[in-house]
């Protein structure tokens, strides 16, 4: 990696270390400061092989405790799907797919990748064939190449959800982080708070990581009243709720990026050293920096 730092200097780096370096990982420090520190003017990335197979999972669930139900079995046994997804009833409407895999039965709809050597990828299939077996009755894994879908298809449109999203009239994107174990109560006070103000929704969540991303439409004045909430409740889970778009809608004192955290003095410590006369993106950053 290549940057520009706020002094006009170029600096690299990346390449090979030794594991026992101290100090911090630079190519992370300059990619996670949004270019308030410097600018990355190159960048070199390596590229995996395609795995031998691929496979991808849909499966209906009527609501969030039976897909919370189906994915704790998977979490904790030793597969390791490559994306954990579940998509509430709004976005399984927004990639089309309430029609043709959910149903007004079973609205939420869960995205399973599976990939590399066949034959293990085939035993994949079939422990979560019989993790849904257990978790309730008639749940049923099915796959996509099974109902006319292509996998490659159903990624390039859920990549991109937030543009359609704000096509279809969503002006408001947050992102709410979380432990894993409490992502699930967030998912849950988004669509209560959504209730209580007025506001569509629609939501998908990385189960496996604890991300979710939310989408909503409303006055302003009730989207500023759930984003608030919803980000209340995220921090009472040891979690953050951050704007991705539609900042404006929300009012401009609305802080994009939340309450800060104890960290920040260290942020700005970074700050300082590389940027002391503050000419590089500032206000972009968490806390104005």
């Amino acid at each position: 990696m290549k940057v520009v730092l706020p002094d006009g200097g170029l600096a690299n780096f990346g390449g090979r270390v030794l594991k026992n370096v101290a100090g911090y990982d630079m190519g992370k420090l300059f990619i996670g400061s949004i270019g308030t520190i410097g600018i990355i003017a190159e960048a070199s990335v390596r590229l995996l092989p395609s795995a031998a197979s691929e496979e991808l999972l849909l499966v209906p669930v009527a609501g969030l405790e039976e897909g919370r139900r189906l994915v704790t079995k998977i979490l904790e046994s030793v597969l390791l799907p490559s994306a954990l997804e579940l998509l509430s009833p709004g976005c399984a409407g927004l990639l089309g797919l309430d029609r043709r895999v959910a149903s007004p039965e079973s609205p939420y709809l869960m995205l399973i990748a599976l990939e590399g050597h066949s034959a293990a990828v085939e035993r994949e299939l079939r422990d979560i064939s019989a993790f849904c077996a257990e978790s309730s009755p008639g749940l049923e894994a099915r796959r996509a190449s099974g109902i006319g879908l292509a996998p490659d298809d159903c990624w390039e449109s859920f990549g991109g959800l937030r543009a359609g999203a704000r096509s279809e009239g969503y002006p408001v994107a947050l992102r709410a982080t979380a432990p894993l174990a409490c992502v699930w109560d967030v998912a849950t006070a988004v669509e209560e708070y959504s209730r209580a103000n007025s506001i569509a929704s629609a939501y998908t969540m990385s189960c496996g990581t604890g991300y979710l991303e939310a989408y909503a439409a409303g006055s302003p004045a009730d989207l500023r009243t759930y984003a608030l909430a919803v980000r209340s409740r995220a921090e009472d889970l040891e979690g953050a709720v951050t704007v991705l778009d539609g900042w404006s809608e929300l009012g401009r004192e609305f802080d994009a990026w939340g309450a800060r955290r104890t960290d920040y003095a260290l942020i700005q410590a970074v700050k300082q050293k590389y940027d002391p006369e503050g000419i590089m993106n500032p206000g972009r950053f968490v806390g104005g920096l």
